[in-house]
């Protein structure tokens, strides 16, 4: 919401908090829940802020979070050893269409940081591996970013870390 300047003043009212703002909001429309019309902009706003930040140092790289999910998957299935991944395995993961995993998957071997291979097992099939240059890439930023979640984090101590991964885990359930 913006604020609307005072009649012939430079200074603007101040709006009312948000929670009272929600509830009055609530009241006008009884299918609203404050508190959880509250947690759901208070998530959007932290994730959104995650986001940002995480884009801000993939861009030196040329590389998106989409681009980055893609890479993260594909490291999370070499490490348990599945090191060949179809697109369409790659798009079900990320939860994206087969024309977006497409899209990412093109843009990422064109700045070679993937390979498509016929798969061994079926010469029709593509599997997708990572490139020395993706490892590389992994080994210097992970490292790197995980020090900036740490800093993010280092307000909630071992226990509200868990609290929170399962309340986040109850939402999206």
């Amino acid at each position: 919401m913006i604020s609307k300047p005072m009649e012939n003043s430079t200074q603007f009212t101040k709006l009312p908090p948000k929670a009272e703002v929600l509830r009055k909001i609530a009241q006008r429309y009884p299918e609203v829940e404050a508190d959880a019309m509250e947690v759901l902009i208070n998530l959007q706003r932290v994730s959104g802020t995650g986001q940002c930040s995480t884009g801000q140092f993939l861009e030196p790289y040329g590389l998106s979070d989409g681009k980055f999910y893609v890479l993260c998957s594909l490291l999370t299935e070499e490490i348990i050893g599945r090191p060949e991944l179809s697109p369409s395995e790659i798009a079900e993961h990320l939860g994206v269409t087969r024309a977006t995993i497409t899209g990412l998957l093109d843009g990422l071997e064109r700045d070679g940081f993937l390979e498509r291979r016929h798969d061994s097992r079926d010469r029709r099939a593509l599997t997708i591996h990572m490139t020395e240059k993706t490892r590389r890439f992994l080994d210097e930023f992970i490292p790197a970013h995980s020090r900036r979640i740490n800093a993010v984090m280092a307000n909630l101590d071992a226990h509200e870390r868990r609290q929170l991964i399962a309340l986040l885990s109850k939402i999206e359930a």
